[in-house]
């Protein structure tokens, strides 16, 4: 689902897991989930979480489309080695209330802005999770004709990460 006028746009994905909250929550707190719920080739950290999903936490991502970086796969990036070719990314997160939500912001990057929710509820007496994430953002003027792209591959993405969550719960 989205809604959008020519500058801002909200996405929103719902899934729905076969565990209780606290469970699908606490995923989101070990350190590696978010190499999980990456696509092979569509981004990389380059400097890692400052203080986990606490507020004022950042990441530095340099994110890519998986088709780009198949045919070019690797540059030297300043103090990270080597990686994706791609655009660097800052995001910082700004609110944590466990086990309800968590959000994050762009500091810098591809986007005019960007800011993501993560809500969790629990269904069913507890014993499943819905998850929906709300993405608020537009794209710099030069790119606002690209923004069917960015909502496709926004589905895309939202699907890959509910079919990898699922699997890292098991």
């Amino acid at each position: 689902m989205h809604r959008s006028s020519s500058s801002a746009h909200t996405f929103v994905h719902v899934s729905y897991y076969e565990h209780p909250r606290h469970e699908v929550f606490g995923a989101h707190l070990e350190p590696d989930l978010f190499s999980v719920l990456t696509p092979p080739g569509m981004g990389v950290v380059t400097i890692p979480l400052t203080n986990g999903l606490n507020p004022g936490s950042e990441v530095v991502l340099r994110v890519s489309h998986p088709l780009l970086s198949r045919f070019l796969p690797n540059i030297a990036l300043p103090g990270a080695g080597v990686g994706p070719v791609g655009l660097p990314w800052r995001v910082r997160h700004t609110k944590l209330e466990p086990p309800e939500l968590f959000e994050d912001v762009q500091v810098s990057g591809p986007f005019a802005h960007w800011r993501h929710r993560h809500i969790f509820s629990e269904v069913e007496t507890g014993e499943r999770t819905r998850i929906t994430d709300i993405v608020n953002w537009g794209l710099p003027l030069a790119l606002r004709p690209a923004a069917p792209i960015v909502r496709r591959e926004l589905r895309k993405l939202f699907g890959y990460r509910e079919r990898a969550l699922r699997e890292f719960l098991g």
